[in-house]
């Protein structure tokens, strides 16, 4: 039995450039595509071997896929990634992907990651702040009592 290599995607002179730059590794290997996959199932249970949890539909699973990809990019704070700020005792700053590549300067939360708007407006709509008066004013005249005949 015999293990070949073969470049699918890209050039060779892409694959050169990419393996100089790495500070990791000075050949190809399919270690960090694994730990990645490894990583996906272990945040997303739709990815898990053998679970309830499965997709039915393609929209979810992608949504749910593209959550993870962000999670783990600006949320989670990975170990091997945090910094020695002091030596004794011990203390390190803990930092997420995204801030070890410059892309933030904070972890984000997940609440902050789910109210982040996709699409931001440009001229977002004047909305003018309604007071009980106005309230008022749009009723008045909305509820006319009954007269009752009394005798």
């Amino acid at each position: 039995m015999k293990v070949t290599q073969q470049l699918v995607l890209g050039s060779q002179e892409q694959l050169e450039q990419t393996l100089a730059q790495s500070e990791r590794s000075q050949a190809v290997n399919s270690s960090f595509v694994e730990r990645y996959h490894g990583t996906q199932r272990q945040f997303n249970a739709r990815k898990k071997r053998k679970a309830y949890t499965f997709s039915k539909e393609l929209s979810l699973h992608e949504a749910c896929t593209w959550l993870v990809v962000l999670w783990y990019n600006f949320g989670w704070c990975v170990r091997t990634l945090r910094q020695k700020v002091q030596e004794e005792p011990p203390r390190y700053h803990y930092r997420t992907p995204a801030m070890a590549a410059g892309l933030a300067d904070h972890a984000w939360t997940m609440h902050a990651l789910l109210r982040y708007p996709l699409y931001p407006l440009k001229d977002p709509p004047q909305r003018r702040v309604r007071t009980y008066q106005d309230v008022l004013e749009r009723l008045e005249g909305a509820f006319v009592a009954d007269e009752v005949n009394q005798p």
